[in-house]
This record gives structure tokens, C-alpha cells and sequence, in this order.
């Protein structure tokens, strides 16, 4: 008999729920879903720790999520906590307001251990041609993954760079002038050539995807008033496509933005650093074209926790 389980990724942006069934083989049905930016890592470039404000927003949320897995028969709850929890000096403080707000543990992961459950969401929703590696990155609030590999990982990295970050280096609420959005072209050729070092895969290459960025910038370019997940994963866009986006919505101001069918409130500053970020992986890479996933690390907490408890690699049903 299926078993009911949850999982909450607890970004530096935005925090993700997960609740399924999963039967006994590590295959699962999605039972509900759902979002919400919180912005955990505002300010913890400039200050090295996390704002009050910023703790509230997000234990607020996981009371709910935790009461709502909990409502739907979720006998498990999983919290993994990545790179603003992992880097705040008031770490001690996020974890204890969780605990009163939901009465969950947050599992606090590293870059590497963040970059391999990733992996293993993507890999389950998206496949590569045979002969072809998957260069994966995950554009996320205070950290970026890039892992590269076939059937089995073969390299990865984490870096200290996201979208929060670069928002913070950056006047992107306003509209960026050509001088700006050369500077912030490079600052993300900067960061990619030093992942580059580290992961260096055998070509040919398929850039994937995964994280709000790749998303949102598929939503846009489909022009969906309503985000269809079923629509945007798997969507190849080229990396003309990308560089366009980019430019276009670098060159307006943060309310205009939002005028755009397809962009989320709340990501409306931060899309402008992660197109960045992506345009850069496809430059360095040489990628023709993203192909962008709906699933990463919050799926892949889901398979990881099922391989641990069981020995058994994870699954979607009918994947």
C-alpha cells in the first residue's frame, strides 16, 4: 500500500512543498504542490545573517505547509534547508522558529549534497540522447549547482551565487543601463568559468535547466498566463532565446516587468541575475538550447530519503 510523504525545500527564495504517495518500489503520484516566496536570504550577502523579518516570512510558511501535509495524511515530513540556512550566522535561529512555527527539523545540506539530490529530481523527470552529457544547473537564491554526467554523476560544484545575491549587487529593480548589464554578463561569465574548472563534461552537451529562472524564462517565452507545469517541463529554448530575455527585461524596471504573462510576483527583480546565470552556462558550455525541468531538488529529497530508507533508487510512477 502506498505510503503518504512530504517534502519541504527551504531555499534562500522560495520554499517549496511536495506531499505524494509512494509505493514500495520508489515510485509516486503527486498528491499536492504549492510555492511560496519567502526570501529567506535577503541581506545575508551584506550582513552574514538573515533578517527577522525574513525568519517570520518563511516559519510562517512551513506552519502552514506542515500543517497542510499533515491535514493530507503525510506521515513523513521531510525539511532539507540549503545554502541560506547553511551560511547564516543565526543558522540556530531559523531552525528554532521552524520548530515552534511547524514543529518540523530542517536537515541543513552542503553545496555538493544539495547538487546530487537535485540530480536525482531532474534525471527523473528529463532523459538525454544516448552518447549525449547532461550538464544540469540549478539557478538557485544563494547558491548555483552545476553537475554534469550520463547514467551516474561524473562531476559537480557549488558556488556561493544566486539570484538574492546578485540582486543585491545589482540595481535590478530598476531598469539596468547597456553598461550594467554588460558588468552583470560578466560577473555570470566569472562565476560559470570557475564551475567550468570543476566540471568539465565530454561533449556532446545538453544544458538542462531547473529552479524558478529556467521556468519562469519558459513561461515567458510560451506566453502562459497560467504557469502549466506539464507544458514547461521538457521545453527547449535556445540560447538566442535566453540572451533576448534577458536583455528585454534588463532594460525595464521591475513593475513593468510584471506585465508579462507568465512572471511570477516576487521574481520579478531576481529574473534579470538568473537569466544572467543561465545565458552564461549556455555561453561557457557551448549549449545550443536549455531544456528546462519542473523537478529538482524538492523531488529529489522525495527519491534520496526512499534510497536511504530502503536501498532502492526513487522513482516517478510511469518514469
Amino acid at each position: 500500500m502506498p505510503r503518504r510523504v512530504a517534502a519541504i525545500d527551504l531555499g534562500s527564495n522560495t520554499v517549496r512543498l511536495l506531499v505524494a504517495d509512494m509505493d514500495g518500489t520508489g515510485a509516486w503520484q503527486e498528491v499536492a504542490r504549492e510555492r511560496r516566496i519567502t526570501r529567506l536570504g535577503e541581506g545575508l550577502h551584506a550582513a552574514g545573517a538573515v533578517t527577522a523579518a525574513a525568519i517570520r516570512r518563511t516559519a510562517d510558511a512551513l506552519g502552514e505547509y506542515g500543517e497542510k501535509a499533515r491535514r493530507l495524511g503525510a506521515d513523513e515530513i521531510s525539511v532539507v534547508g540549503t545554502s541560506a540556512v547553511r551560511e547564516a550566522a543565526n543558522r540556530s535561529e531559523i531552525v528554532a522558529a521552524i520548530r515552534e512555527a511547524a514543529g518540523l527539523s530542517v536537515e541543513v545540506i552542503d553545496g555538493e549534497e544539495e547538487a546530487r539530490r537535485m540530480w536525482l529530481g531532474v534525471r527523473s523527470e528529463v532523459a538525454t540522447s544516448p552518447g549525449t552529457t547532461a550538464v544540469v544547473v540549478d539557478i538557485g537564491g544563494g547558491s548555483t549547482e552545476w553537475i554534469a554526467g550520463g547514467d551516474e554523476v561524473s562531476s559537480l560544484v557549488s558556488l556561493p551565487v544566486g539570484v538574492v545575491r546578485l540582486s543585491e549587487r545589482f540595481p535590478v529593480r530598476r531598469a539596468l543601463s547597456s553598461e550594467e548589464r554588460e558588468r552583470l554578463k560578466d560577473v555570470a561569465l566569472e562565476a560559470v568559468s570557475r564551475a567550468a574548472a570543476v566540471v568539465r563534461p565530454v561533449p556532446p552537451v545538453q544544458v538542462i535547466g531547473t529552479a524558478g529562472t529556467p521556468t519562469t524564462l519558459a513561461a515567458l517565452d510560451m506566453g502562459l498566463a497560467v504557469y502549466d507545469r506539464a507544458r514547461v517541463s521538457g521545453y527547449r529554448m535556445s540560447a538566442g532565446r535566453v540572451e533576448s530575455w534577458f536583455e528585454r527585461l534588463a532594460g525595464m524596471d521591475a513593475s513593468a516587468r510584471l506585465d508579462f504573462p507568465g512572471l511570477e510576483a516576487g521574481r520579478e527583480d531576481l529574473i534579470v541575475p538568473g537569466a544572467a546565470l543561465l545565458w552564461a552556462t549556455l555561453s561557457i558550455y557551448r549549449g545550443e538550447s536549455v531544456v528546462v525541468s519542473d523537478s529538482g531538488l524538492l523531488e529529489g529529497i522525495l527519491i534520496h530519503r526512499f534510497a536511504r530508507d530502503r536501498g532502492l533508487c526513487g522513482r516517478r510512477a510511469g518514469v
